[in-house]
């Protein structure tokens, strides 16, 4: 990687938590210390199902949303998508859903990968996702007589009493996928 004084960063998402998120994953690690990083968000669709309910799916709807900022003509250094979903996993022959984030970060040339958090899902949200197709962050605001929550501190941060926002499920998840771009250990 090139090391330069500015990096470009197309993010394919208008939301203010991702945006913080990206904002903040590129200010933390030393690679970018005392680098002006410009955030450029695009308004873009996933390609996916409005609430993944799959791996593959999430992180599909990520890569989409990275790599149709690119196809928009956005110019950047590095292209983020993000997408959040719902994961099913089976235990001791239980199903259990979680929430996740699926992240997808490339340079042009260079591809990575990472998903966060896993938090498991009240039944009730679970039935309205998968019987209603509703979105998580809409069965929350209408469970909690709230509105758009996931603009603000997200499902996690109901989940979690208001511990872990958002913005800070995120932010964790793109670190591991934003260092496979830069760490030298990748480079050997």
């Amino acid at each position: 990687m090139i090391e330069k004084n500015k990096y470009i960063v197309a993010v394919g998402t208008v939301r203010k938590p991702k945006i913080q998120a990206v904002h903040k994953a590129f200010h933390v690690l030393p690679f970018f210390a005392h680098k002006e990083i410009e955030i450029i968000p695009c308004d873009i669709l996933s390609g996916v199902s409005d609430m993944p309910t799959s791996r593959e799916e999430g992180l599909s709807g990520a890569y989409n949303r990275a790599w149709n900022c690119r196809k928009k003509g956005v110019e950047a250094d590095f292209y983020v998508g993000m997408e959040g979903g719902m994961e099913k996993i089976t235990i001791n022959h239980k199903d259990h859903y979680f929430l996740n984030f699926y992240n997808y970060i490339t340079d042009g040339h260079q591809d990575s990968y990472s998903g966060a958090t896993l938090a498991e899902l009240p039944d009730k949200v679970v039935r309205a996702v998968l019987e209603e197709g509703q979105e998580i962050g809409e069965v929350f605001d209408a469970l909690l007589g709230k509105q758009d929550i996931r603009s603000h501190h997200g499902a996690i941060g109901e989940i979690t009493f208001g511990i872990i926002q958002r913005e800070d499920a995120l932010y964790f998840g793109l670190i591991p996928a934003l260092s496979k771009l830069i760490h030298p250990l990748y480079f050997i």
